[in-house]
Formats: structure tokens, C-alpha cells, sequence
């Protein structure tokens, strides 16, 4: 992906339970380069943060709501991961000085992480799953077709 003025790579290794449908990211590798990198650790940090984020929009995070609108009232009931769910990340930082410019982190790391995914999903499976959350009923049933 190429985001402010940066290039981004993720790849993951998860597993999936085809009697449940649960699907756990085992481990994470996401990659970025941004040019000129000022302070690698506090950029890795951002950018597993954003990983961590991402997993979760990826495989949890759904706001349930109707007809009459949103019904989730609460966070107490807002699906996010526990530190169980959070797998091994490495991120790699590329540190370009040549480009000449600083490019962005941290935020684009949210948006690697459902790709990823579903493409880890599609590679042990064959299967191409299309709505987010990738919730385990979801995953069950389709693994089924």
C-alpha cells in the first residue's frame, strides 16, 4: 500500500478451526517505508498499535444496530481483543534517506491488517470471505459452502 508518501507490506499466519470458525492470527509481519526515520522505536510502537487496531477492526469490532438506529449503548459490550488475541508482531522499518522525505506511520497500519487476513484465509482455505468482522459464525458458515 503507498500512504503518505510511505509503502507499507503486511503478511500474517493465522489458524482457523473449521468446526468454529474461530480464526486466530498466529504471526504478524508488517513492514514500512517512510524515508527518513526520525525515532525507529517510537514509529514501531505506532505502527503496532495500529497492527493491534487493525486485528481488531479485522476480526472483532462490530457496532450492532436496526432499524431505529445504533442499539449498542455501551462499551462494556463492544467487542475488542483481549491480550490473548494479540499474535506476535515484527515489524520492519525501511529507513530511506535517499528519498529525501518523511513519509507518514503509524495510522495506515489499521488498514493492513484485514487484507492480510482474508488473504491468509483464502490461502489455508480457498475460500474468499467478503464482510468484516470475520467473526467464527460467519467463518463457519462459509467454510460449510
Amino acid at each position: 500500500m503507498f500512504r503518505n508518501l510511505s509503502y507499507w507490506a503486511c503478511v500474517c499466519q493465522i489458524t482457523v478451526a473449521p468446526d468454529t470458525g474461530k480464526i486466530a492470527v498466529e504471526k504478524y509481519t508488517i513492514a514500512v517505508d517512510p524515508g527518513i526515520v526520525i525515532n525507529p522505536m517510537q514509529l514501531k510502537r505506532n505502527i503496532e498499535g495500529g497492527a493491534v487496531m487493525g486485528i481488531s477492526h479485522a476480526l472483532f469490532e462490530e457496532v450492532l444496530f436496526d432499524e431505529s438506529g445504533i442499539t449498542q449503548d455501551d462499551w462494556i459490550s463492544y467487542p475488542i481483543p483481549t491480550m490473548s488475541d494479540i499474535p506476535e508482531i515484527k515489524v520492519v522499518l525501511l529507513n530511506n534517506p535517499k528519498v529525501g522525505t518523511y513519509g507518514g506511520g503509524s495510522e495506515a497500519a489499521n488498514a493492513l491488517a484485514a487484507p492480510a487476513i482474508a488473504a491468509a484465509l483464502h490461502d489455508a482455505t480457498g475460500k474468499i470471505l467478503r464482510r468484516l468482522p470475520l467473526k467464527p459464525a460467519y467463518a463457519q458458515a462459509m467454510l460449510k459452502v
